[in-house]
């Protein structure tokens, strides 16, 4: 079971990839949140639809509850789960300091 989860895994990973080559950000993000479900501790993933998020997809707000939360706060949040799994992703902490400028 294991190997058909990361071959879905890594089929998502791909199609986000491609996606973004295509600039069809919609199918990649699509992916990524599929890649997300079938890997959550990915970081590789979640750095993706994070960069996502901040460079492409600035129209995403997305409501949760009475608050509206920007594609900028998602990114965010992507990048920060990403250091609650290791803090020493040096890279990770250069996006995030970036994507809070």
């Amino acid at each position: 079971m294991k190997q058909l989860n990361d071959a879905n895994f890594g089929f998502w990973m791909d199609v986000g990839r491609i996606s973004e080559s295509m600039d069809d950000v919609d199918r990649a993000k699509t992916a990524y949140e599929s890649a997300i479900k079938h890997n959550h501790d990915s970081i590789a993933a979640k750095k993706a639809i994070a960069m996502l998020y901040k460079d492409k997809l600035k129209q995403y707000d997305k409501v949760r509850g009475l608050f509206v939360i920007s594609a900028n706060d998602q990114a965010i949040e992507f990048l920060q789960s990403c250091l609650h799994q290791s803090t020493e992703q040096g890279d990770i902490w250069a996006l995030l300091g970036k994507t809070y400028i």
